[in-house]
């Protein structure tokens, strides 16, 4: 599986870091970090369209349950969701993503959305990804449900220092994992990008217990 070197995840972040927080205060909009060279993105707002379903709540518990078996653990509940979509890209003081070389989004009337990326390859220039910043009020684990769109041939990489593990793309077009805090008020930063086009629609965090 294609792996970009994690600290190259690190550097961006940390080039990023003012802005990054800049985000997280009240009243500033989220914004595209960086637009692909020649293809510049297109913000448009579309009639509801169809996208993958939402997990159930049992469904994330079956899920975050098998990540954390080998290590012994069981999940019994997942608590405070934090959701975040193509239209709704931060909350106040606790998470945002960021959009590198975007090929386009688009926003719908129900308040989704989607964004277009293509594929990375590590002979391009071009950076596409998702990386979600999170700050975990509290030590302990967190279940990170991506909820995205790819052919079959698509392959997935995760990117971050706090990841526990991950059980890749499912049937429903989901990308689920756990992070750990080993602190409160730690930050946690995931990227996620493919090698071939793909969608994103939405991200959504949990505390678990």
């Amino acid at each position: 599986m294609m792996k970009i070197p994690v600290h190259n995840l690190q550097a961006a972040v940390l080039l990023l870091t003012p802005y990054l927080m800049s985000l997280l205060a009240p009243g500033t909009p989220a914004q595209i970090v960086k637009i692909r060279p020649g293809q510049p993105t297109a913000a448009i707002v579309k009639e509801n369209r169809a996208r993958p379903r939402a997990l159930s709540q049992a469904e994330k518990l079956q899920r975050a349950n098998q990540i954390l078996e080998s290590k012994g653990k069981k999940v019994s509940s997942l608590e405070s969701p934090i959701f975040l979509s193509a239209a709704t890209a931060y909350a106040k003081d606790k998470a945002a993503f960021f959009l590198f070389d975007v090929t386009e989004t688009q926003v719908y009337s129900n308040g989704y959305g989607e964004v277009h990326f293509a594929g990375y390859s590590p002979s391009s220039n071009a950076f596409p990804r998702v990386v979600l910043y999170f700050q975990a009020p509290f030590a302990g684990n967190y279940f990170v449900d991506f909820t995205v769109e790819g052919s079959s041939t698509a392959t997935f990489t995760l990117d971050g220092d706090s990841i526990v593990t991950s059980t890749g793309k499912d049937a429903q077009q989901h990308i689920v994992l756990v992070a750990e805090a080993k602190q409160p008020a730690q930050y946690i930063v995931v990227g996620l990008y493919a090698n071939k086009d793909w969608k994103f629609y939405s991200c959504e965090i949990s505390q678990i217990k």
